[in-house]
Order: structure tokens, then sequence, then C-alpha cells
């Protein structure tokens, strides 16, 4: 039970770690126009790892997401105050951010497959990984 959270401690430090320094390098606007992109990620990587399946309805819902995130993107770099650090910031922390959905998911389902003693609910998935996420 320990390890888990640390693990989903350290992937929540580093998504927060990284949103909040993203601002220092990329414009308010910009960066909520690239935050829509965490939700392709955590579908892919739950995708990847049997938690979701793919139909044709949400491929469409991802591709038109996708795509407005690209069109809204291409002009930005002649805005004003781009910058790739920015941009590999933000994006390092939306994938840890779906790691930490990915790996929390994997454990409400291994919970209720062991019928464990700790019920994970909102508040005590947070009690248990904040602590571990202020470790880093």
């Amino acid at each position: 039970l320990g390890r888990k959270f640390v693990t989903l401690g350290f992937f929540y430090a580093v998504y927060l770690w990284g949103s909040n320094l993203a601002y220092k390098y990329l414009q308010v606007g910009f960066i909520q126009i690239l935050k829509p992109l965490g939700g392709l990620l955590i579908y892919a990587s739950l995708l990847h790892n049997g938690f979701e399946t793919l139909t044709a309805h949400k491929a469409v819902n991802m591709i038109a997401i996708f795509g407005g995130i690209s069109i809204a993107s291409c002009g930005q770099d002649e805005i004003g105050a781009f910058s790739w650090l920015g941009v590999g910031i933000l994006v390092l922390s939306l994938v840890a951010n779906s790691f930490y959905y990915t790996l929390l998911q994997y454990s409400l389902q291994q919970q209720t497959e062991t019928k464990s003693t700790v019920k994970l609910t909102p508040l005590t998935t947070m009690l248990l990984v904040g602590p571990a996420a202020a470790m880093f």
C-alpha cells in the first residue's frame, strides 16, 4: 500500500511542479489551449493499459480535440512569448498526470478485487497521496 502511494505522490508532484513552472515560460492563454492535451494523454494511457476501450465515437472526439489544439497552437509563435522549454515542461507535467490517473485507476481496480481494508475515496486518496507528493 505504501509504495503505491509514494509512486502516485511522485507523479502528482511532477504534475504540480511542471504545470506551475510552465507559467514562467508561456502565456496563460496558451497554457489553457494546451491543457486539453492532458485528457488525450490520460485516455491514451488508460487505453494502452486496458482500462478503456476504443470506440468510433471516442476516436472522433479525440481527433476533434487534437485538431482544435493544433489549429489554436499554430499562431502562438507569431503572438510572442512562445518557448519550447515551456511547452516541454507542460507536456512533461501532463504525461505525469496521465501516469498518475492510470496508476490510480489500477489501484482502484486492485482494491475491489482484493477487498482491501482501506476504502479509497477522493478524501482518503488525497490524505495518502498528499504527504507522499510533499516529499518530492
